[in-house]
């Protein structure tokens, strides 16, 4: 939560509870953005993805003789 909000863990200390909620809500709805924009890009992703195709390659079987 830190490194999102730039804050020393002795400013969120010395805070006011209402000046801590409002910073945690303003983050939660940060994030909820940032995950809503990630899912749309990985969808796309995932839509090019499955359009290609592997080939199907089959190994030849080859027998070694022992020695």
């Amino acid at each position: 939560m830190y490194k999102h909000l730039h804050i020393q863990p002795s400013e969120l200390n010395e805070m006011e509870y209402y000046e801590y909620h409002y910073i945690v809500k303003d983050l939660i709805d940060d994030l909820k953005k940032e995950n809503e924009a990630n899912k749309s890009q990985n969808e796309a992703a995932g839509g090019a993805a499955s359009g290609m195709k592997v080939p199907n390659i089959k190994v030849p079987n080859i027998k070694v003789p022992k020695m």
